[in-house]
C-alpha cells in the first residue's frame, strides 16, 4: 500500500507561498461570536488517487472544518483548497524546496497558508487554522488525494460557521473515558479529575470554559492501547462509543515506545462528528509519575486537546515552526512545546482564536 512520503516531522525548509490575503490584525471577536452553524454532506468519487469538488459557503462564513472519510489502509490529503479571488488557502506546487523537503506529496499543503496534514482512512481540516488569513464565503474548489490507486468513494463532511465576528469566548463539553479497572479505582479516579481542573484553568486564561459533560466507564476499551504508529483499530472502536463534545480517553499505557508515549490525538483538527474516528484524545496515565508534585497528566490532557482544536507545536525537533505569527519556540512556556513540561500552559492570542473557532467549542450566539 502505497503512503505520502513522511508527512509529519522531517524538514524546515518552506516553499514560496502563492498570493493570499492576510489581514494586518487579528479580526473582529465579539462575546457573541459567530450566529450560524450548518452542515453540508457529500460523496466523492477517487480516480487514480484523485478528486475534487465544488463547495458553495454562505457569504458571511468565518470558518469551516472538513472531515474525509475513506478506506481504512490509505491515507488521505486535501492537497487544493481556492476559494473567492486572493481566498487561496491550500496549494500544492510543484517547487524545488518542495522536492528537496522529504515530504513528497504533502510538501505543498504542509506548508501552505493553511496547513493540511494527510492521516490514515480519511483526513480533516479547519479553515482558517492561521487566524490572520481572510475567509471569505463563497465558491471553493477542493481537490483530495489518495494513497490507494483503485477507484473508490469516499464521504466528506462540513461544519460551516457564520457571523459577523468570531468568537471571544466559548464553551466546550468534554466526556472523559476509562477502562473498568481504572473506573473503579478511586485513586485513579482523584488524579483524573485533578488533572482535568488544572485543564479547566489553562483552557479559561484562553476564553474556552470547559465542563466536565461525562465521566464514562467504557466496557470494551482496554487499560493499554497499541502504539497508534502500529495499530489503530482499538482507537477507532473506542471513538465509535464517544458523545457530543470533546471525548478524552484515558489508559495506562500507549504501546512500548521509548521514550514513553504521553498522548495522542486522532486528528488535527478532530472532526466534530462524535462517533468519527477522527474524534477522540487519549492520555496515558503511565507517562508521568502521579507522586511527582508536577504531574504531567493534566499538561498531557490540554496539550492533545489542543492539537485536536486545530493547533500544531510551536516548532518540532526537526526545526520547522508553526505558520502563527504570534507564537515564539522556546519563548512564552507555551502549551504547545514539543517537549512535555508541566509549566508550559500559555497560548497565544492567534492559538486561542483558533481552537475557539472548531465546531466543538460552541458560541454563545449558536444558543438561540
Amino acid at each position: 500500500m502505497g503512503r505520502f512520503t513522511g508527512v509529519i516531522l522531517l524538514v524546515a525548509c518552506q516553499p514560496d507561498p502563492s498570493p493570499v490575503l492576510r489581514r494586518a490584525a487579528l479580526p473582529a471577536q465579539s462575546a457573541t461570536g459567530f450566529t450560524g452553524l450548518s452542515q453540508q454532506a457529500h460523496e466523492l468519487r477517487m480516480r487514480d488517487g484523485f478528486s475534487s469538488i465544488e463547495l458553495s459557503l454562505p457569504d458571511n462564513t468565518l470558518s469551516f472544518l472538513v472531515e474525509v472519510e475513506g478506506e481504512l489502509d490509505a491515507e488521505y490529503l486535501i492537497d487544493r483548497l481556492e476559494g473567492p479571488p486572493g481566498a487561496l488557502v491550500v496549494e500544492a506546487p510543484e517547487t524545488e524546496a518542495g522536492q528537496e523537503s522529504g515530504l513528497g506529496a504533502a510538501a505543498g499543503p504542509f506548508f501552505s497558508p493553511n496547513r493540511s496534514v494527510a492521516a490514515r482512512g480519511g483526513t480533516t481540516l479547519l479553515v482558517p487554522n492561521d487566524p490572520f488569513l481572510e475567509v471569505f464565503g463563497g465558491t471553493y474548489q477542493l481537490g483530495l488525494r489518495s494513497s490507494l490507486g483503485r477507484d473508490h468513494s469516499v464521504q466528506m463532511r462540513l461544519w460551516v460557521q457564520t457571523g459577523s465576528a468570531y468568537p471571544l469566548r466559548c464553551r466546550l463539553p468534554v466526556h472523559i473515558h476509562r477502562p473498568p479497572p481504572l473506573a473503579d479505582d478511586a485513586g485513579v479516579e482523584r488524579r483524573v479529575l485533578a488533572a482535568f481542573e488544572e485543564m479547566e484553568a489553562i483552557y479559561r486564561a484562553a476564553g474556552i470554559d470547559v465542563s466536565l459533560a461525562g465521566l464514562h466507564r467504557q466496557e470494551q476499551l482496554p487499560t493499554e492501547l497499541p502504539s497508534p504508529s502500529v495499530d489503530l483499530q482499538s482507537y477507532h472502536a473506542a471513538f465509535a462509543r464517544g458523545q457530543s463534545g470533546l471525548n478524552i480517553f484515558v489508559v495506562d499505557a500507549l504501546g512500548d515506545e521509548d521514550p514513553a508515549l504521553g498522548g495522542y490525538a486522532s486528528a488535527i483538527p478532530l472532526s466534530a462528528r462524535a462517533t468519527s474516528r477522527f474524534s477522540g484524545v487519549v492520555v496515558a496515565l503511565g507517562f508521568s509519575d502521579p507522586a511527582r508534585e508536577e504531574d504531567l497528566l493534566a499538561y498531557t490532557m490540554a496539550h492533545e486537546s489542543a492539537h485536536g482544536l486545530g493547533l500544531f507545536h510551536v516548532q518540532e525537533f526537526a526545526g520547522w515552526e508553526d505558520p502563527l505569527a504570534d507564537t515564539t519556540p522556546g519563548e512564552g512556556e507555551n502549551l504547545m512545546g514539543v517537549l512535555a513540561r508541566h509549566q508550559d500552559r500559555n497560548l497565544s492570542p492567534s492559538q486561542a482564536l483558533v481552537m475557539r473557532s472548531h465546531p466543538l467549542c460552541r458560541s454563545s450566539g449558536l444558543d438561540d
